[in-house]
C-alpha cells in the first residue's frame, strides 16, 4: 500500500487534529490579511497617488510609497498616527520664505 493511500485511509484523531489546526491557521492568516489591507491616498507636494498597503501607521505607508519625509516636512496626520482604509496622508515641504528686505527710503526735503 502506498503512503498516500495509507494516509487517506487512516482514522487517527491526531491526524484529524493536525489537519484542523493547519486549516484554522490558514483561515486566520487570510482573515488577518484581508482586515489589514487598506487603500490610502498620499499627497506629496500636490502629487496624489493611491497606495494599496498593509501598513498600520503613516510613516510606514510613506516609506512603502517611497517617500522619506524630513523632520521639517509637514505630515498630516502625524507620522506616528494609525491608518484606516480610505485615509488621505499629506506630506508637504515647508514653504520657502522669501524675505524681501525693503530698503527704507529717506525722503529729505529741499536743502536748507
Amino acid at each position: 500500500m502506498s503512503t498516500i493511500r495509507r494516509l487517506n485511509s487512516a482514522r487517527s484523531t491526531t491526524l484529524y487534529l493536525v489537519i484542523a489546526a493547519l486549516l484554522m491557521t490558514l483561515v486566520a492568516g487570510g482573515v488577518m490579511a484581508v482586515s489589514r489591507h487598506k487603500t490610502v491616498t498620499i499627497d506629496v507636494d500636490g502629487d496624489m497617488i493611491s497606495l494599496s498597503t498593509m501598513k498600520t501607521d503613516v510613516s510606514s505607508a510613506l516609506a512603502d510609497a517611497g517617500y522619506a519625509p524630513s523632520d521639517k516636512d509637514l505630515v498630516v496626520p502625524a507620522a506616528d498616527s494609525g491608518l484606516s482604509d480610505g485615509d488621505t496622508v499629506s506630506c508637504a515641504a515647508p514653504a520657502r520664505s522669501r524675505s524681501t528686505s525693503m530698503a527704507s527710503r529717506r525722503t529729505s526735503g529741499p536743502p536748507h
